[in-house]
């Protein structure tokens, strides 16, 4: 049953989901890598159908997972230097070179501003759609250019809702499929 699923699944990525995730899954720049255990909504079975069949920020479909990330700099809530900071700061967390001075300075305000989406130690928040920064996995690069790009006024992915389009049998064995990809929980 679960290589029937898989098959199914896998056909069904290749004809819907390559232009967006890529042939391997491994996605690219605004498009998340399939492979890994990083899951910015979950990981389980359940969240990966429920992301298929409702799509991230589709307005259309009422239950579709939607956050929004401040955009702390073109709306003035923080200052050019605080976001330089929490983004050496994030930069510390992820394990990559970083100004320490910053970084002591960035983490206040990371704990303040940041940490209810992204967690108080950079894991993620899943059930909020906040991405994990703890690791080295950037969905829009992990310099620190542009991590103080994305604070300051931050890129919102977007992907259709595909469950009436391909209809709750599909729906399964994709989210079957992109599970076993890797880190799936």
């Amino acid at each position: 049953m679960v290589q029937f699923a898989v098959a199914g699944g896998s056909s069904a990525f290749k004809v819907y989901c390559v232009q967006c995730h890529g042939s391997g899954a491994a996605g690219g720049e605004g498009y998340p890598n399939l492979n890994d255990d990083d899951w910015i909504w979950g990981g389980t079975l359940e969240d990966i159908a429920w992301t298929i069949r409702h799509g991230i920020r589709h307005e259309p479909d009422l239950d579709t997972r939607f956050n929004d990330m401040p955009a702390y700099g073109r709306d003035q809530i923080l200052d050019r230097d605080q976001i330089s900071d929490v983004a050496w700061y994030v930069r510390q967390m992820s394990g990559q070179e970083y100004d320490e001075e910053a970084a002591a300075r960035g983490a206040e305000t990371f704990e303040i501003e940041c940490s209810a989406c992204h967690g108080i130690d950079g894991e993620g928040v899943p059930e909020l759609g906040g991405p994990r920064l703890n690791d080295a996995i950037w969905l829009y690069g992990g310099s620190h250019a542009e991590i103080v790009a994305q604070i300051n006024n931050p890129q919102q992915g977007v992907m259709p809702a595909w469950g009436d389009r391909l209809g709750e049998t599909t729906v399964k064995q994709l989210a079957v499929y992109v599970h076993q990809l890797g880190g799936g929980q």
